[in-house]
């Protein structure tokens, strides 16, 4: 059996709520999680948990503009707990439980496998997958993406029936799916009877980072990255050194360079390709990074932020 510890939120996580105070009253999540990286067995475990990638989850988008569908985007909560029990096979974890279960000298047995734990996403994805084929969903060739085929499918009538074809892609308990409004509400109740109730969002929201809308009327999409876009902040550069462009950079500096170029690179992969050009040769210069070198990024970071909206 393996022991391991309950994670406390950090100083940084800690820092983050405060930030977001406010006079009015806010609902505050609070999560048990493990310190998986203590299980001695985590290097034997499966944790490979595929995802829908960009691709997979512009086609749901596209289908549902294609097909005058609406798009949502469905969250299951509470997802590692409606993952399958360990089994009479598995090795049994205890955990040191958080001041505010503890029982002393007791400690607390996992029956299922908790944030923090590497197998957690691997034994979601099994029961995930499992539950969507118990309802009728079939998996393409695309990873993390298929569809729910009307019981009188054909495909010799398949252009007259997409109206009832429901497209899905998984990332995780992040689901996205496109369908009539009926079929959506019809096959998301059968997945609650298992999953739980999950958190429906439609018209404007994020997924996995991108924000969507779709024009309840038109049934066109866009994609868009404006908050992290807005979210973006320019290297700051001491006064004295501004002028220095050929000086090599401080580790600080340098440090705050990797940061924003990735940041870069993230919107330039997903909604913004015209950033593509700064990106790949900030990338390219980073090794031997100059003043010069944050100048150049942060304006890519200007253009970022002055373009926001673009998708």
């Amino acid at each position: 059996l393996w022991v391991i510890k309950w994670k406390p939120l950090n100083e940084k996580e800690l820092a983050a709520e405060k930030a977001k105070g406010s006079s009015k009253t806010r609902k505050i999540k609070a999560r048990l999680t493990s310190r998986g990286d203590q299980d001695k067995a985590k290097h034997f475990k499966e944790t490979e948990s595929p995802t829908a990638d960009k691709v997979g989850q512009r086609i749901v988008c596209h289908n549902a503009a294609q097909r005058h569908h609406y798009v949502e985007s469905w969250d299951v909560g509470n997802a590692f707990f409606r993952s399958e029990p360990f089994g009479p096979n598995d090795l049994k974890v205890y955990m040191v439980p958080p001041p505010e279960l503890a029982i002393p000298g007791k400690l607390m047995r996992l029956l299922l496998a908790v944030y923090g734990l590497v197998d957690a996403p691997f034994r979601f994805h099994k029961t995930l997958l499992k539950v969507l084929k118990e309802n009728g969903y079939e998996p393409s060739v695309q990873t993390c993406i298929g569809s729910f085929y009307p019981e009188d499918w054909s495909v010799n009538k398949g252009e007259a029936q997409e109206k009832d074809m429901v497209t899905m892609s998984t990332h995780v308990d992040d689901l996205l799916a496109e369908g009539s409004q009926l079929r959506l509400d019809t096959i998301r109740k059968k997945l609650e009877k298992h999953l739980g109730d999950m958190t429906i969002q439609s018209k404007e929201f994020v997924h996995v980072g991108i924000e969507i809308c779709q024009d309840q009327k038109t049934f066109t999409i866009t994609h868009n990255q404006k908050r992290f876009a807005d979210s973006l902040e320019l290297i700051d550069v001491a006064a004295g050194r501004k002028r220095q462009t050929s000086a090599e950079v401080t580790p600080a500096e340098l440090e705050e360079l990797r940061s924003r170029v990735g940041m870069l690179s993230w919107l330039a992969i997903n909604t913004r390709p015209d950033l593509s050009r700064e990106v790949s040769r900030l990338q390219s210069e980073t090794l031997k990074a100059t003043i010069a070198t944050i100048h150049s990024a942060n304006k890519s970071i200007f253009k970022a932020k002055e373009f926001a909206n673009a998708g």
